[in-house]
């Protein structure tokens, strides 16, 4: 393994792990070695495939947030004291964060009023469709315009009488079915059938540097 391998194994690690327990130097040490075997093997390799993948995490961040793994922001959450389900993840951030599109794709959506007074963007990515929701759309884009990797795509906007805010992030498999993604009383969820949960593969971008 050269150099600069290493130094994106070591990247990916401190990710995983949530913290700078590796100095990024590109060498494969002792201490790499046993903070690799701390690692999920599956997740850890899901990461260092999408650091040359050209995938980013959505929001500008130092090191990824829990929040969309918490007991209020994960996937499948309470809401309406159990009558429906969290369609997607929350990651919380300050108002006015950056948020990026994770990969290549074709805008499909744009909304300003996703929920309240907040907007959201729908990509048509290569394999899945992701909506980029309670945010501020960037007013140069309209439906059919391309964006790249880690292209700014809006910010994280003031949700009208909460005292958080986030990116909320749904996930779709079906890119080639243009109907709305939300459904009201198609299921639990009020989406698609074809909605996914995100966890893993959100899990498994590396942050924008």
């Amino acid at each position: 393994m050269d150099s600069k391998s290493i130094k994106i194994l070591q990247e990916c690690i401190n990710e995983l792990l949530g913290s700078k327990v590796l100095v990024i130097d590109g060498i494969f040490g002792e201490k790499t070695k046993l903070a690799m075997e701390k690692c999920d093997k599956t997740k850890l390799e899901n990461l260092i495939k999408n650091k040359g993948n050209n995938k980013f995490f959505p929001v500008k961040c130092f090191e990824k947030p829990k929040s969309y793994k918490s007991l209020v922001g994960k996937f499948q959450a309470n809401r309406e004291n159990g009558n429906r389900w969290h369609a997607g993840v929350d990651i919380y951030n300050k108002v006015g964060t950056e948020v990026y599109a994770i990969e290549d794709g074709i805008i499909r959506r744009i909304s300003e009023k996703f929920y309240k007074n907040v907007g959201a963007v729908e990509i048509r990515h290569k394999t899945y469709i992701g909506r980029y929701c309670e945010i501020t759309p960037l007013k140069i884009f309209k439906v059919g315009d391309m964006v790249k990797a880690g292209q700014l795509i809006g910010h994280i906007a003031k949700i009208e009488g909460l005292n958080i805010s986030m990116l909320h992030f749904e996930m779709y498999s079906n890119v080639d079915d243009k109907s709305p993604l939300t459904v009201i009383g198609n299921n639990k969820f009020n989406r698609r059938g074809d909605l996914l949960n995100p966890t893993d593969f959100i899990d498994s971008l590396p942050v924008k540097k």
